[in-house]
């Protein structure tokens, strides 16, 4: 599961980006379900995770990462004020909202590990000649 493996090569950081990015797409999903059914107040958020989402797979944005990191650690902070009943407002699901938080702070590894350039690919050095020997008499 490339959520939580270490991000080695470019592809590993799209790996995550995809990957990352459909499970926040997943759970916008959920909360938009609930959002109907239930709190129509998640809706918004539902929303918001969406886009996102989409933002970070499509574009490997590092400005919507960071935003997604601000959102999730905002929910994080409410989920845990709710679970200690300081708030009546929001998720008590703390193991989730810090699975969230976790993976969004991931995601920014990862776009920021796509910005920086990579170094240029080494070359096998050429054979010059035939080791040596020569062929002409």
């Amino acid at each position: 599961m490339a959520l939580f493996s270490r991000i080695e090569t470019r592809e590993d950081a799209l790996k995550l980006l995809r990957d990352g990015s459909i499970a926040f797409l997943v759970l916008a999903g959920l909360q938009a379900l609930i959002g109907v059914f239930i709190a129509p107040g998640m809706l918004l958020d539902a929303a918001i995770v969406a886009v996102l989402a989409l933002i970070i797979w499509k574009a490997q944005s590092r400005v919507g990462a960071l935003a997604l990191v601000l959102l999730t650690g905002a929910e994080a902070v409410i989920t845990v004020l709710n679970r200690i009943g300081a708030m009546s407002s929001g998720g008590s699901n703390v193991f989730l909202a810090i699975i969230m938080l976790i993976l969004s702070i991931r995601l920014v590894e990862a776009t920021f590990r796509l910005a920086r350039p990579q170094p240029p690919a080494r070359r096998a050095p050429a054979m010059i000649g035939s080791g040596g020997r020569s062929t002409a008499r």
